[in-house]
This record gives C-alpha cells, sequence and structure tokens, in this order.
C-alpha cells in the first residue's frame, strides 16, 4: 500500500515533469523571436533620440550603444541557456534545505511528494496497530476515535505532499512557460515584466527551500510522537489520539503557512500560493461577515424606525398641545375638532420647514450649494423688505 501510494505520487510528478519540458522549448523559441523584435525596436528608438538630439556628444552616446548591446545580450543570453542560469537559483535554493538541516537529528532529505506521503503512511499504520489495544479492552468507542486518528495524520500528510507536488509542478509551469517574459526586459517600457519574473525566481526556490527544510525536520518530529504514543498505557490512549491530531495539525500548518510568510518577509510582497489552504474557513468568514453587516444595517434600520416612531408621537403631543394652548388664550374653550385641525396644520407646516432644512444642509456640503443658499437667502430678504414697504 505505502509502496504504490508513494509511486503514483512520484509518477504523477514525472509526468507533468515531462511534459513541462515541452512547455519550456516552445517558451524560449518565442521569447527568442519577440525578444528579437523589442530589441529591434529599441535601438531603432534609441537612433532617433541621437539624431534629434544633435548637442549629445559622439563618445557619450557611442557608450549608451554599447551599454545597450551589454544588457540585450546579457537578457538574450538568459533565455537562450535558462536550464543554466535562472532555472539554478531555483534549484540552489531546493539544494541548500539539506544543507541546513544536516546537524539535525534525523533529518529527513525529502525530493519529492511520495517521501512525504510515506512518513504519513507510516504514522498511520502505526496508530491503528497501537489502537488494537481498545478492541482488546472492548473500548469499541476509542477504536473509533483512534481509527479517526489515523485517518486525520493521513490526510494531513497527504496535504503536505500536495504542497510539495504544488511547489514542484506548478513552478515549472509557471516558469517555463513565463520565460518569455525576459523578452519584455529588451525595452525600458516593459521592463518590469523581465523584472518580476526573475523575482519570481527567487520567491519559489525561498519557498522551495522552506517547504523541504520543514518537511525535513519532521523525521525528528514524528518520531518522537510514536515513542510518545507508545509509552501510553491503553487506557489513556484518548489523550495520545487529541495530540497525534493536535500536532499533525501543526506541522500541516508550518509545511502550509511558514513558507509564504518567509517569503513575504524576506523578500517582500506576497508569498507565492499555489493552493487555497484555506478556502473553506474564508468562505465561512466572508458568510459569517456579510451575516454579520445584514445585522447591522437591519439594526440600524429597526433603530431609525424606531427613533422616527417615537419622534412622530412626541411631534404629534407637542402640536396638540400647542393647539390647544393657541386656542385656548383669552378664556375659550375649543372644541377637539378645532384642536385636531389646528395640530395637523402645524404638523405640516413643520413637515415642510425640516424638509426644507434637509435640503439646505445637503446643498451646504458642496460650493455650488452654498452658492445657491446665498442666493435663496438673498431672495427671501428681498421678498421680506417688499412685505415690509407693502404693509408700510
Amino acid at each position: 500500500m505505502i509502496a504504490s501510494s508513494v509511486g503514483m505520487l512520484n509518477d504523477l510528478m514525472g509526468q507533468y515533469q515531462t511534459a513541462t519540458g515541452q512547455i519550456q522549448s516552445q517558451s524560449v523559441l518565442v521569447g527568442t523571436d519577440l525578444f528579437n523584435s523589442l530589441a529591434l525596436v529599441s535601438v531603432g528608438v534609441w537612433g532617433v533620440r541621437r539624431l534629434l538630439n544633435r548637442q549629445q556628444d559622439l563618445a557619450e552616446s557611442n557608450i549608451d550603444l554599447i551599454r545597450l548591446f551589454i544588457y540585450l545580450s546579457i537578457f538574450y543570453f538568459l533565455i537562450t541557456n535558462y536550464d543554466s542560469t535562472l532555472a539554478l537559483i531555483v534549484s540552489s535554493f531546493k539544494a541548500a534545505a539539506p544543507t541546513l538541516g544536516k546537524n539535525i537529528t534525523n533529518f529527513q532529505v525529502v525530493t519529492n511528494p511520495g517521501q512525504v506521503m510515506g512518513i504519513g503512511l507510516n504514522l498511520f499504520k502505526a496508530v491503528l496497530q497501537q489502537g488494537a489495544w481498545h478492541l482488546v479492552f472492548g473500548d469499541l468507542i476509542g477504536c473509533g476515535v483512534t481509527v479517526l486518528t489515523a485517518f486525520v495524520i493521513l490526510l494531513g500528510f497527504g496535504g503536505m505532499a500536495v504542497e510539495v507536488l504544488l511547489i514542484e509542478v506548478g513552478s515549472r509551469i509557471i516558469l517555463l512557460g513565463g520565460i518569455m517574459l525576459l523578452a519584455f526586459a529588451a525595452t525600458e517600457w516593459t521592463r518590469d515584466y523581465a523584472t518580476k519574473y526573475i523575482n519570481a525566481c527567487f520567491s519559489i526556490g525561498l519557498k522551495m527551500m522552506f517547504i523541504y527544510l520543514i518537511i525535513g525536520m519532521s523525521g525528528t518530529v514524528t518520531t518522537t510522537w510514536l515513542q510518545t504514543f507508545n509509552n501510553y498505557a491503553p487506557g489513556d490512549l484518548w489523550g495520545a489520539d487529541a495530540g497525534l491530531i493536535l500536532c499533525t495539525f501543526v506541522c500541516w500548518t508550518l509545511v502550509t503557512k511558514l513558507p509564504d510568510q518567509a517569503v513575504g518577509y524576506l523578500i517582500g510582497g506576497h508569498g507565492i500560493n499555489f493552493g487555497a489552504h484555506n478556502s473553506g474557513l474564508e468562505a465561512g468568514a466572508a458568510v459569517a461577515g456579510l451575516a454579520m453587516q445584514g445585522y447591522k444595517v437591519v439594526g440600524a434600520k429597526v433603530a431609525q424606525y424606531a427613533a422616527a416612531q417615537a419622534g412622530e408621537k412626541v411631534a404629534k403631543e407637542t402640536a396638540q398641545q400647542f393647539a390647544k394652548d393657541t386656542l385656548s388664550e383669552g378664556g375659550k374653550q375649543p372644541t377637539d375638532k378645532d384642536i385636531d385641525a389646528l395640530a395637523t396644520k402645524t404638523m405640516g407646516e413643520a413637515r415642510k420647514e425640516a424638509k426644507a432644512e434637509m435640503q439646505d444642509s445637503e446643498l451646504s456640503k458642496t460650493y455650488e450649494g452654498r452658492v445657491a443658499l446665498k442666493v435663496k437667502a438673498a431672495m427671501a430678504k428681498a421678498q421680506a423688505a417688499k412685505d415690509k414697504d407693502k404693509k408700510g
């Protein structure tokens, strides 16, 4: 079982690597043709600038041309000799992982996803064997928990193996398919694309180094797991199962998260993340965030409605009292109908004034609105003066 699973993963990686090798030849061909075209454009632009700038020194102009040809030659060499230049950046970082971990006890030199899966399968088998004690003591629930623990370990190391497969295959597809981006170094307007490609080589190589370093350290870690697990009494295997699940989660998190953080901290920018490891968690968080936002919006609307109802009640009561006081002046005894009529009229006038004030406040937010308010105020002042003249 272990040998077949390991072999299948390694065969899958080998098939993809063979296919990406065919991509490389075409990408180099396209990149070379594109580079030649852009290089001619770049040299032509340099010549036009030289003709337009007649005051430029001839010696300085020739030096600039030589620099341009040297620069173009370097990038042409990088495109046509990718295996012996930029590919060495990634392979050198990958080779650095065993060197960094050579003094670590039981450090495992991992070069393919099958080895990672092999570690998980060995742990899976050992936990199932130890879980047989539950059956000896007739503990069916404990046996089920141990089986669940074994499968969690298998899934955790399977996820780490997939991470290795993604960095090996994904990086080759991206880098080999993107060789043509080096051709954009031929012009000063598109040079940033070639620079980003070279940065990607360093980012992928650095992530690969940390992945293999962390997985290699798991040799010591997993050996300790089994020793600790074997020392547990049969009746205490529940605690051992919980500990193994937690330790597996920690290792999986280190392998899938720490390399990206290392790239971000050491090189800058974002890590090269080939997999959405927490897509379910992110979706859950998004749904929870939307639900909370909706709750806040609904709560705000309810609060606004409650405040509006309370304000309406206060306004009606105040208008009723105002109408009663006004109509009762001089010892008069107004009827309920008269009070209601005056209160309704007062409420209508108040609503108009409130609406006008709201419109004025909206207008005052812009310069043109403030000008309009000034004009309205001037018109109101002029109208008041006319009304005063008529009365006089």
